[in-house]
């Protein structure tokens, strides 16, 4: 498997990547660590995953699969978005039960993704992106995962005025200093990357 450097941050990750979203919805949590050690097999060492993947049990399989390997791969998850399932959620076997149904129907299908488009924004200027959420997500992350960092940690689904809250970029950096992550940034997706480049382009026009 091919290697790329990330440019900025430095760090190598494989060029294929593993995105964990829906690792609930392949049968059990046995069967989830099975196919990231395939994945790992055939040389994909880097794994993307997120505090609300799974209604929140994703990040958990990923911490399984993770014992004795953590310094030959590399992690990204998120914070923004919180799981949801509320009771369900807490019910693994549930989960699994769900995700698949959601895989099978095209209408549940298109209903959960409305909802995820949706979730973890809203009218409030600090939302699920204050220094406060993202220490309370990753805390949750670290414990989930088993480690004691992740090498990207980023804002899920945020809008770009999210990107620019300085206290925010402030506790990231902190946490970059400190060693439980090693870079940060927005991850949002692609069909408003235009308008957030245009945004960015003209903040820095004026100044």
């Amino acid at each position: 498997m091919e290697r790329v450097t990330l440019t900025h941050s430095g760090i190598e990750i494989s060029r294929l990547g593993f995105g964990c979203a829906g690792l609930t919805g392949v049968g059990t949590h046995d069967d989830a660590v099975r196919l990231l050690e395939t994945a790992f097999e055939r040389g994909v060492t880097h794994f993307d995953a997120a505090r609300m993947y799974g209604m929140g049990h994703a990040e958990g399989i990923v911490g399984r699969f993770l014992e004795g390997k953590r310094d030959r791969v590399t992690i990204a998850t998120k914070f923004g978005m919180l799981p949801k399932g509320g009771a369900l959620g807490k019910n693994k076997k549930l989960v699994g039960v769900v995700k698949s149904a959601i895989k099978r129907s095209s209408v549940l299908n298109k209903i959960v993704r409305r909802g995820m488009a949706t979730a973890g924004t809203g009218s409030s200027p600090t939302g699920r992106f204050s220094p406060e959420d993202a220490r309370s997500s990753l805390e949750t992350s670290l414990r989930e995962l088993g480690t004691d960092r992740v090498d990207m940690l980023l804002l899920h689904n945020c809008d770009f005025e999210h990107t620019q809250r300085e206290d925010l970029i402030a506790w990231l950096e902190d946490r970059v200093r400190e060693g439980t992550v090693r870079a940060f940034g927005p991850s949002t997706t692609h069909d408003r990357l235009p308008e957030d480049l245009t945004q960015l382009t003209s903040r820095g026009s004026q100044t």
